[in-house]
């Protein structure tokens, strides 16, 4: 039901204090900057790169996407100009990093008996995580039996007899007795490798904050787990 599209992203910029402090200068900095800054540090001077970082031309600089590179290219840039010798790979101030975006894909959808279900009011995907939610590229059952297997933080159903099978399960309970939201606080990690697929009934109760977690797409090194909402 989640489809999980690798994006790798070429490099990413080291930081400019671990290069100032590891890799030697080539020589005395130059007496001016870059055009509309100075040599020395000053207010406006960083102004001007702060206002180059924020502008809305960056596109948020959000790791995986267009806006990440043009922000990382502009800071190996600005480092060049200042007379810093790269201390990447290939002679260059990047190294590479295994990143992918998590996310759906275009399309992706969920039917029952033929009968489709609406994204986000009707089903949300779970959040991608290694060794803990196991996820397929593409799922595509039919006749799977459907199986209740308990309430999340209470008894639930043996891997056996959920091997197979669609799992649904509830949200754990709060102290008061209502809905626990946040389901994966009592998730037993490494439960129901060999279900099917598990569905956890909580959309009635799961607060807008979480619902945009799912909705955004994640980030992260891949092999690595994506935090919780």
């Amino acid at each position: 039901m989640t489809v999980i599209p690798t994006i790798p992203r070429a490099a990413a910029v080291l930081a400019a204090a671990v290069l100032a402090a590891c890799a030697p200068a080539a020589g005395p900095a130059p007496a001016a900057g870059p055009r509309g800054t100075e040599a020395r540090i000053t207010p406006a001077d960083l102004s001007l790169r702060l206002h180059v970082l924020a502008d809305d031309s960056m596109m948020g600089r959000r790791a995986g996407h267009r806006g990440n590179a043009m922000a990382t290219d502009y800071i190996a840039a600005e480092l060049r100009a200042m007379g810093l010798e790269p201390a990447g790979e290939g002679g260059t101030f990047f190294q590479t990093v295994p990143l992918v975006v998590r996310g759906l894909q275009p399309g992706a959808a969920l039917s029952v008996d033929g009968q489709p279900l609406a994204l986000w009011t009707e089903w949300a995907p779970m959040s991608h995580r290694p060794g803990t939610w196991p996820f397929t590229p593409s799922l595509r059952l039919q006749g799977a039996p459907v199986v209740f297997g308990g309430r999340l933080g209470q008894a639930l159903i043996s891997d056996a007899d959920a091997r197979g099978k669609v799992v649904l399960l509830l949200p754990p309970l709060q102290a008061s007795g209502q809905p626990n939201a946040r389901f994966w606080t009592e998730w037993p990690g490494g439960r129901f490798g060999g279900a099917a697929a598990v569905a956890i009934v909580a959309l009635d109760v799961v607060s807008p904050a979480v619902m945009n977690v799912l909705r955004n797409e994640s980030g992260g090194v891949a092999g690595e787990a994506a935090p919780p909402p």
